[in-house]
């Protein structure tokens, strides 16, 4: 069985552009830190032995761009919530199912099944190994995205060593 693969840019502009009906823009970024004060929004895969595969982390403005325009809610309203760091129930909602259905760019011939875990929010602690798999260093993509219509955030792609 090969590892997991880490998804091209391509594939995940074309899963959240599918997913939002909008076409996002993707660019390569650079890492998204977590750090205690500001930390990430960070989705955890893991496989069907529920051992980490991967961490999806992405920060508060684009947490609520891509939760606001899947639920198709007001860009000022989104503005103000990421203004106030709070985004609204809905958003979180919304977005959690964005990194659910992502846990199909992990996902490929011979390679091991890998599911959405949980995901923490940016008013969390996240867990120490979790937190460190997201700064690590290696099997990794930092991208920027746009989402038309909202605004920009950044996104790091991160797979277990």
């Amino acid at each position: 069985m090969r590892e997991t693969p880490l998804p091209t840019s391509k594939a995940v502009r074309d899963l959240l552009s599918d997913l939002i009906g909008r076409d996002v823009d993707v660019a390569p970024g650079d890492l998204l830190q977590v750090i205690p004060a500001a930390p990430p929004f960070l989705a955890v895969y893991v496989t069907d032995y529920l051992s980490t595969a991967a961490v999806i982390a992405i920060d508060l403005p684009l947490a609520g761009y891509l939760g606001g325009a899947l639920g198709l809610l007001p860009v000022g309203g989104i503005n103000d919530a990421i203004a106030k760091q709070s985004l609204p129930a809905s958003a979180v909602e919304n977005l959690s199912e964005v990194l659910n259905i992502a846990a199909a760019l992990f996902n490929g011939p011979g390679a091991p099944h890998v599911k959405y875990y949980t995901m923490t929010t940016h008013a969390d602690s996240p867990p120490s190994d979790i937190a460190a798999l997201a700064g690590s260093i290696g099997r990794r993509m930092d991208l920027v995205v746009t989402v038309p219509g909202y605004g920009k955030g950044r996104m790091s792609v991160v797979l277990k060593k």
